[in-house]
């Protein structure tokens, strides 16, 4: 994203510091085995 708009590099850079980015991979990952579902399948 910052790639192609380097003025977003600071506002990025300031939210990442406040704490307002979430990883929803381990979520995700929870859900789909909570469903049953494996990286097999």
């Amino acid at each position: 994203m910052a790639a192609g708009n380097p003025w977003l590099i600071d506002p990025i850079v300031d939210a990442l510091d406040a704490g307002c980015f979430h990883d929803v991979a381990i979520r995700e990952a929870l859900i789909d085995i909570a469903k049953g579902f494996t990286a097999s399948t």
